[in-house]
């Protein structure tokens, strides 16, 4: 996978914002998406506001989607990426544009980074092809 770093805000457990290199974040990091957009290095879910995004990286789709934060009924509910598909960035799409309400910033939970992602096994798929098995083959060696 190609390496690509930025500077990336990060909210640790004391509620302070602290600025570091992507490459450095991991599963359960609170991440502040800037206003203006960025890159997106990891698969994570949208806590509050909404966020435009373009994933042709990914889909081929040229027709940027917007993604809302996921639901906080205060019913505990199991997290899928399936099913919360339009509450998660995923990692290699160009967030656009954020939307904040009440003066919060756009805050997303890092759910998994590397090669974890779907883009990371988007890339190890193409890589490391299942072997292809062929009647012909088998009968071949009977």
């Amino acid at each position: 996978m190609v390496v690509e770093h930025d500077n990336v805000e990060v909210i640790r457990e004391n509620g302070h914002v602290t600025t570091m290199d992507s490459s450095e974040i991991v599963p359960g990091d609170i991440l502040v998406i800037p206003p203006h957009g960025c890159m997106m290095y990891c698969d994570c879910v949208l806590l509050n506001g909404s966020v435009i995004v373009n994933e042709s990286m990914l889909t081929g789709e040229s027709i940027p989607i917007t993604k809302s934060a996921i639901a906080d009924d205060g019913h505990e509910k199991i997290f899928s990426m399936e099913k919360h598909g339009k509450n998660v960035i995923f990692n290699g799409t160009k967030v656009l544009q954020t939307k904040y309400y009440r003066g919060q910033h756009v805050r997303a939970l890092v759910v998994r980074t590397a090669y974890s992602t779907t883009k990371g096994q988007l890339i190890r798929a193409i890589m490391f092809p299942k072997p292809a098995d062929f009647k012909f083959f088998k009968q071949l060696m009977k």
